[in-house]
């Protein structure tokens, strides 16, 4: 009986997973999309500048106009191609100006990322580091 618990009780050991590159850099992914977020939110222009390419960094930095804004972002899908790493994403944002005037929106957009260099070189559907049209 002990020689068959022996023989069997290295059979019962669970062998960790390693997880595929594809998760890998997906989660890569969604940590700068986390990070862009954040740099956003506390107008971090050097941070934004090192993980957006041009001229998306400079658009977006010139944007930085609000007082206090919140931002959220739902991922729903992504896609990798031998390039570029595309994330479907629904977002949620709210802007305070500086003359406390408060513009609330939400939208869909695709973030595009550079596959090797994990910085956002592009962007299609409602782009989420724009003010909302400020309507009378």
């Amino acid at each position: 009986m002990l020689l068959i618990g022996a023989l069997l009780l290295p059979g019962c050991g669970r062998d960790k997973v390693k997880p595929s590159e594809d998760y890998v850099l997906s989660q890569k992914v969604f940590e700068s999309i986390n990070t862009i977020r954040e740099a956003y939110l506390s107008k971090s222009r050097y941070t934004l500048k090192n993980r957006i390419e041009d001229p998306l960094s400079g658009s977006i930095i010139n944007a930085l106009s609000f007082k206090k804004a919140e931002l959220s972002f739902n991922q729903r899908l992504i896609r990798i191609s031998d390039n570029t790493v595309k994330v479907s994403v629904s977002w949620q944002g709210s802007w305070q100006l500086t003359d406390d005037r408060d513009f609330n929106n939400r939208g869909v957009a695709d973030l595009i990322f550079n596959k090797e260099t994990l910085k956002l070189s592009g962007m299609s559907g409602d782009n989420p580091f724009v003010l909302p049209e400020m309507k009378n």
